[in-house]
């Protein structure tokens, strides 16, 4: 009876979580998912680059020409310009002198006149500013893009590690639930030899210790699953008693860790930090660029049609027509522009200084990531060798214990063992597992690009 329960602790230490596993096929990528797309902050971020993008839409069209419309309707009142004024005597004049009527002597010109309508087209032809604007809102999206994928690939590294907390806290659970089983027998077999005489009270109340202490060990792994399944709910958005499936190891999506060369390539190429520092590189080029085209000519061409007058209909002799090439030049600024000038080349060489720094942590970042993850690898074997040996000496004592051969001693302190080297194999898979999640992370292998990008 005792050696078909000890089948059943090994069986719920290496594979618990298979029944769970059937009803949570999804794995755990689609949980993840499930986790960016409910997360605030990160919706944020995306918001932030959308707008981003905006502005570099709107520098771009700074290029291009522009048409306005303009209209104006004026109600004159006091002391306005009257040209009529001027020109009817000298009129009235002219028509005496040639005894005629051939000068008009009622000319009405208010100067504004009462309505005036137009268009003016305008286009750029010269101007420095113009890509240099559009180089600091392009960096500054690179920036903005860069910060936006940093922030998932984090928080996806930070679903996967917090669903492996919850799922080794319910694989504990899991092995102190099966372990109490065979506690629970032991003191049920002493208890029956007490009784029948072949046993001693300490005997069943050693027992019966050890069982107070596995149940008081489940609780708490209990407690601590059910605080990571919360915790993990509210990361999704869902109610935080909501259950949660367990899945199985290899819905878990986390392969191999890569050599430390690859890892190391695959952040240089992929690390959303790099591409954030260039961006801000891009930027303060942009702005050290924009600095030094004040001291530059710029030069644009206008076009404008309209009508005005005291009551302007088109047809009427009214309309106007002018085309004009505009120049400007700045010659002195009490030196503005040079202070803005040695402003930007300052926040250029900080840029440069950062980037340079976001590529040496980066380094360090996966360096330290793949030796935690290589170190907890090494572990594995030594604790599934440990694993086995317990098993296999908690099966002889029991057989000798059964057959009287052996003391209750001996065989709590197989149980001890077998236990504590089921424990060890549990942290230690599961710690490996987080190691290789964290890799993931720094070496930009998880989740790709492609989801990134997507704003899964």
């Amino acid at each position: 009876m005792v050696g078909l329960l000890v089948r059943v602790v090994v069986a719920a230490c290496l594979a618990a979580g298979v029944a769970g596993a059937a009803r949570a096929a999804s794995g755990l990528d689609a949980l993840v998912d499930e986790g960016l797309a409910a997360n605030r902050g990160l919706r944020a971020e995306r918001l932030a680059l959308e707008r981003e993008q905006a502005t570099v839409a709107g520098a771009t069209g700074m290029f291009l020409p522009s048409l306005v419309a303009s209209g104006r309707l004026s109600d004159r009142t006091g002391n306005v310009l009257d040209l009529g004024r001027l020109v009817n005597p000298v009129y009235a004049t002219l028509d005496q002198l040639t005894r005629s009527s051939a000068f008009p002597t009622d000319v009405d010109l208010k100067l504004p006149t009462r309505e005036e309508a137009g268009l003016r087209l305008t286009q750029p032809l010269l101007d420095a500013r113009l890509p240099a604007n559009w180089r600091i809102r392009a960096g500054l999206r690179d920036a903005q893009r860069g910060a936006t994928g940093a922030a998932t690939r984090r928080l996806a590294a930070d679903l996967r590690l917090g669903y492996l907390d919850y799922a080794r806290a319910t694989r504990l659970a899991q092995l102190f639930d099966s372990t109490l089983v065979l506690v629970q027998e032991v003191v049920r077999v002493q208890e029956s030899l007490l009784a029948n005489g072949k046993a001693t009270p300490d005997e069943v109340l050693r027992a019966r210790a050890d069982r107070a202490e596995i149940a008081q060990r489940r609780d708490d792994a209990a407690r601590l699953a059910d605080a990571a399944r919360q915790l993990f709910n509210q990361r999704l958005g869902r109610a935080v008693d909501a259950p949660l499936a367990l899945l199985a190891d290899d819905a878990l999506g986390i392969g191999e860790p890569p050599s430390l060369e690859s890892a190391l390539a695959s952040a240089r190429s992929q690390r959303e930090e790099l591409a954030q520092a260039r961006g801000g590189v891009r930027a303060a080029g942009g702005a050290l660029s924009l600095a030094s085209a004040r001291y530059l000519p710029s030069l644009a061409a206008a076009v404008d049609w309209g009508l005005q007058g005291e009551h302007v209909k088109r047809g009427d002799g009214s309309d106007y027509r002018v085309a004009s090439l505009v120049v400007q030049w700045p010659i002195f600024d009490g030196g503005q522009r040079e202070a803005q000038r040695h402003a930007a080349a300052t926040d250029l060489a900080a840029a440069r200084t950062r980037a340079a720094d976001a590529a040496t942590l980066v380094e360090l970042d996966v360096r330290t990531s793949w030796q935690g993850a290589e170190v907890a690898r090494l572990s594995l074997a030594t604790a599934h060798e440990r694993l086995t040996a317990a098993r296999r000496t908690w099966e002889m004592v029991e057989h000798r214990r059964a057959s009287g051969a052996a003391t209750l001693l001996e065989l709590l302190d197989a149980r001890t063992t077998y236990t504590s080297a089921g424990l060890n194999d549990v942290l230690t898979t599961y710690e490996y597992w987080q190691r290789c999640a964290e890799l993931d992370r720094a070496a930009a292998r998880y989740p790709d690009r492609s989801r990134i990008a997507g704003g899964r």
